[in-house]
C-alpha cells in the first residue's frame, strides 16, 4: 500500500515535470513572439519619428519661406504706394506745366500778332510814315534819329518775342521731361505689379505644399500614436508573460562580465556615439535617427581580459537572438517583473526557455548591431522600464 502511494506521488511529480517542460517552451515561444512584435513596432516607430522630424523641419523651412514672401509682398506694396504717389505728383506737375505752357503760348501768340500787325502797318503805310517823320523832322539828323528810334522799337519787339518763345520752349521741354518721368514711373509700376503677382503665385503654391505637408504630418502623428498604443498593449502582454515562472525578482546583481572591465558609457542621455554622426548627425543613423543624441538605457562595459558574459542573477532566458540595434542579444527574466538584457554579443551560449544560474556563462562580448567596438551593453528592466543598473550593482 505504501509502495503504491509512493508510485502515485512519483507519477504525479513526473506528470507535473513533463507538463512544466511542455509549458515552458510554449511560454517562451509566445514571449519571444511578442518581443519580436515589439521590436518591429519600435523599428517602425523609429522610422516614423525620423520621418516626422524631417517633415517638421520642412514645415519650419516652408513657414520661414512664407514669412519672407509675405515681407516681400509688403515691401512691394510699399513700393507701389510710393510709385503711385510719385505718379500722382508728376501728373499734378505736368498739369501745372501745361497751364504755364498754355499761358506762354497765348502770350507768344498775342505778342507775335501785335508785332505782325505793326510790321504790316509799317509795310503798308511805310512811305507815309517816313514822309511824316521827314516832314516832322527839324533836320536830317533829327530824321535819322526818329528812324533809328522806330527800328529800335521793332528790334525790342523782336527780342521780346524771342524771349517768350524761349520760355515756351523751356516749358515744353520741362513738360516732355515730366512725361518721360511719368512713363518711367508707369513702367516701374507695371514691373512691381508683375513682381507682386509672381510672389502671390509663389505664395499660393507654397501654401498648398505647406497644407499637404501638414496633412502628412498629421497622418504621421496619428500613425505614431497608433503604434505607441500598440506598443503599450504589447508591453502589457509582455509584462504578463514575464515573471510567470515564479522567479523571486532581484535585490542585487553580480557583474555581468566574468573578468575585469571599465565603464565606457553611463546610463542616460548622451551624444550619439556612432561614427556616421560625428560632426553632423545623420538622419539614417539607427541610434539617434539624426537628432545627434540618444537616451542610453543601460551601461556599457569594455572587457580588459576575458570576454565571457555571465548571468547577473538566476532566471529564465526569454530572448536569445539578433534583436535589432542590440545585435546578438539575451534577455533573462528574473520574476516579479525584473529582467536583464545583454547586447552586442559575438556568441550566444543559451537558448530561450533555459534556466540559468547567477554567474553562469551565457555568451561572449562582441560588437554586433549598432556598436562602435567590443563591449557589453547591459540593461536592467523593471516591468520593461529601463533603470540605471547601478541601482543593483556598483560598477
Amino acid at each position: 500500500m505504501r509502495r503504491h502511494i509512493l508510485l502515485v506521488v512519483m507519477a504525479a511529480f513526473l506528470v507535473f515535470f513533463i507538463l512544466a517542460e511542455a509549458v515552458a517552451p510554449a511560454y517562451a515561444s509566445l514571449l519571444d513572439e511578442k518581443l519580436k512584435e515589439k521590436e518591429e513596432i519600435e523599428r517602425e516607430l523609429g522610422k516614423h519619428q525620423s520621418s516626422l522630424k524631417q517633415s517638421r523641419k520642412d514645415e519650419a523651412a516652408l513657414k520661414k519661406e512664407l514669412e519672407e514672401l509675405d515681407r516681400r509682398i509688403q515691401e512691394l506694396e510699399q513700393e507701389l504706394q510710393k510709385i503711385n504717389r510719385d505718379i500722382a505728383a508728376t501728373e499734378a506737375e505736368i498739369a501745372r506745366v501745361e497751364e504755364k505752357l498754355k499761358a506762354a503760348e497765348e502770350e507768344l501768340a498775342k505778342k507775335e500778332e501785335t508785332f505782325k500787325r505793326r510790321l504790316r502797318i509799317m509795310y503798308e503805310q511805310g512811305n507815309v510814315t517816313y514822309l511824316d517823320v521827314l516832314l516832322g523832322a527839324s533836320s536830317f539828323s533829327d530824321f535819322l534819329s526818329r528812324l533809328n528810334y522806330l527800328q529800335l522799337i521793332a528790334a525790342k519787339n523782336q527780342q521780346l518775342i524771342e524771349s517768350i518763345r524761349a520760355e515756351r520752349d523751356e516749358i515744353a521741354a520741362m513738360k516732355e521731361e515730366l512725361e518721360g518721368k511719368k512713363n518711367q514711373l508707369e513702367a516701374m509700376r507695371r514691373r512691381i505689379l508683375a513682381n507682386r503677382e509672381e510672389v502671390n503665385r509663389i505664395v499660393a503654391s507654397r501654401r498648398v505644399v505647406l497644407r499637404d505637408l501638414q496633412e502628412e504630418i498629421a497622418r504621421k502623428e496619428k500613425a505614431i500614436r497608433d503604434l505607441e498604443r500598440e506598443a503599450q498593449e504589447l508591453d502589457r502582454l509582455i509584462l504578463e508573460l514575464i515573471g510567470k515562472d515564479g522567479g523571486s525578482g532581484i535585490t542585487s546583481l553580480r557583474s555581468p562580465l566574468a573578468g575585469s572591465y571599465y565603464v565606457s558609457s553611463e546610463f542616460g542621455w548622451r551624444k550619439c556615439p556612432m561614427p556616421s554622426c560625428q560632426g553632423k548627425p545623420s538622419p539614417s543613423c539607427g541610434v539617434c535617427h539624426g537628432s545627434g543624441s540618444n537616451y542610453h538605457g543601460g551601461i556599457d562595459l569594455v572587457p580588459l581580459g576575458t570576454r565571457s558574459v555571465v548571468a547577473a542573477e538566476t532566471g529564465t532566458v526569454v530572448l536569445a537572438r539578433w534583436y535589432g540595434g542590440y545585435g546578438n542579444c539575451i534577455i533573462i527574466d528574473h520574476g516579479e517583473g525584473f529582467s536583464t538584457l545583454y547586447a552586442h554579443l559575438s556568441v550566444i551560449a543559451v537558448s530561450v526557455g533555459q534556466k540559468v544560474l547567477r554567474g553562469q556563462h551565457i555568451g561572449t562580448a562582441g560588437t554586433t548591431g549598432n556598436s562602435t567596438g567590443i563591449h557589453l551593453h547591459f540593461e536592467v528592466r523593471e516591468y520593461d522600464v529601463r533603470v540605471n543598473p547601478r541601482k543593483y550593482y556598483h560598477f
